[in-house]
C-alpha cells in the first residue's frame, strides 16, 4: 500500500479561500462557502473568516478548525479533483495505491 496523502500547507488567499498543498504535490484553492450548503457543523463554513482559520493537523492528515471540526486530507484532495466547492491549481498523481 502506498504513503497517504498528506497536507503539507495551508495557507488564506482571499476571504473565504485557502490554498491547500498536498505531499502528492497537488495544490487546490478551497472555496470554503460551497462546503455550507452541506448543513450542521459545515455551516460555520459560510464564515469567511472561520472558514480560513482552519491548520494543519498534526502530521498532515487533516485539516482542523479552532473548535475541533477536522475534514482529512483525503476528502480536501478529492474535492479538488471533482471541482465541488474547490478549484483545482495544479497536480500530480496520487501517491500509489489511492
Amino acid at each position: 500500500m502506498g504513503e497517504m496523502l498528506r497536507i503539507e500547507h495551508v495557507n488564506k488567499v482571499a476571504e473565504g479561500v485557502s490554498k491547500v498543498s498536498f505531499s502528492s504535490g497537488a495544490v487546490v484553492l478551497v472555496q470554503w462557502k460551497q462546503f455550507a450548503k452541506r448543513g450542521t457543523v459545515f455551516e460555520k463554513l459560510a464564515d469567511p473568516a472561520y472558514a480560513t482559520s482552519c491548520r494543519k493537523a498534526e502530521g498532515g492528515y487533516a485539516l482542523r478548525w479552532p473548535d475541533g471540526i477536522d475534514w482529512s486530507a483525503d476528502a480536501v484532495f478529492r474535492a479538488g479533483q471533482n471541482s465541488a466547492g474547490a478549484l483545482l491549481v495544479e497536480s500530480s498523481s496520487l501517491p500509489a495505491g489511492k
